[in-house]
């Protein structure tokens, strides 16, 4: 039973995510967990590199995206169902992935600042450029960056001790972006006088948002925009995440049988995948007892003689929970108050409540939701004091 409950409320979880436009998710599959997990992060990785969140050129988004790997591993969420993973992520914690690269964007330009040996400011500068180009624009702290390396333009680089790691996943950037490294020399305190070079030009992205491949004259007539290229890629704007009410109704008109027919109205509310109902049921043709008898015809003034005709009145009022178990299944549970009176006609035309037949006092009932878009079907049971068992059938709106 737990390990049930525990898959249902894993299926639950991942529903949930993938129905919130709140969150940005991968689904794997795999012949294991850790196969499955390592292609939903692909796949995760797949829908980021489709988003504007990076200005790089577009054949370049994938690639940069994949450096990412691990803090996208670090900042996201993972459900797991047998074989199958789901990695996902709010959209309000994407900038997550990308903290701690530009922690060390901030850890270079403070040793840059604070540095007097041209190699390792130039060094620094360089490499938190490249950073830079792999993270959102921040315009501020590239000129500061800029600026440095300007001042030690024919500076060559060199590898840093200690930064090595760094050195690393500069490299790892720049052939992700098609770039070629910069020369490099290690690092000394008084290197001779450096052999000037050229760092390595960036072509500036030329995109318009929301606006595809199109020739560049065609959008220089149209946006007033000049470009040498040709062409302009694909940039695809992330829509902000739109607001989704998280109430969801029911409203039934069910009936119950046996003994007797009995109709009424089922009103639900639910808050996520939780929340609570009320009903009410009453009898057709319900009749007024006029005394009080029993089944062998024993009552206060004597003996009751029938006239072969017999009633039943009955109601119900009922109150409980709700919870969906499935994408379009909920599942409800409630107790109230219960009567089902059995009535006899005696011969002078009066009505007679036989006492030890009829049924009052706490009703119980369970079923099952089934919605198809707005419609709703339900099914399911009630009984009074544990006495009667009635089946129930509904059938109304889901909105």
């Amino acid at each position: 039973m737990l390990l049930t409950l525990s898959l249902v409320l894993h299926g639950q979880n991942s529903r949930r995510i993938k129905e919130d436009p709140s969150y940005i998710w991968g689904e794997g599959i795999g012949a294991g967990y850790e196969a499955a997990q390592s292609s939903a992060v692909d796949e995760l990785i797949r829908k980021l590199s489709a988003t504007d969140l990076l200005e790089v050129p577009y054949g370049s988004r994938l690639a940069v995206w994949r450096t990412y790997r691990r803090d996208i591993i670090a900042a996201s969420g993972v459900e797991n169902e047998g074989k199958t993973a789901l990695r996902y992520i709010a959209w309000k914690d994407v900038d997550k992935i990308f903290s701690r690269r530009k922690a060390l964007v901030g850890n270079l330009l403070s040793r840059a600042s604070g540095s007097k040996d041209p190699v390792v400011v130039a060094t620094c500068a360089d490499w938190a450029l490249t950073l830079l180009d792999a993270l959102p624009a921040d315009q501020k702290t590239r000129r500061s960056l800029e600026s440095l390396r300007n001042k030690y333009k024919g500076t060559r680089t060199g590898d840093i001790p200690g930064l090595s790691y760094i050195g690393r996943e500069v490299e790892s950037i720049r052939a992700a972006l098609g770039k070629k490294a910069a020369p490099v020399k290690p690092a000394v305190e008084n290197p001779a006088s450096p052999q000037p070079v050229t760092r390595p030009s960036i072509t500036p992205l030329a995109s318009v948002g929301g606006i595809a491949s199109r020739p560049a004259s065609v959008l220089s007539r149209r946006h007033g925009i000049s470009r040498k290229s040709e062409t302009y890629p694909v940039v695809l704007n992330r829509v902000a995440p739109r607001t989704v009410n998280p109430w969801s109704y029911y409203l039934l008109l069910d009936a119950s049988a046996l003994p007797s027919v009995e109709g009424g109205v089922f009103l639900g509310a639910m808050k996520g995948s939780f929340g609570g109902y009320v009903s009410a049921r009453r009898g057709f043709g319900n009749m007024r007892s006029d005394y009080s008898a029993t089944s062998d015809g024993r009552a206060d003034f004597g003996y009751l003689w029938v006239s072969g005709e017999a009633a039943l009145s009955r109601y119900s009022l009922a109150a409980g929970a709700l919870m969906r178990v499935a994408k379009r299944v909920t599942c409800y549970a409630g107790a109230g108050y219960g009567k089902i009176d059995q009535i006899w006609e005696d011969t002078a035309g009066q009505w007679a409540r036989i006492t030890d037949i009829s049924h009052q006092g706490v009703q119980i009932e369970a079923g099952l939701i089934f919605s198809a878009g707005k419609v709703a079907l339900m099914a399911g049971a009630t009984s009074v004091s544990f006495a009667t068992i009635s089946p129930v059938f509904g059938l109304g709106i889901h909105f």
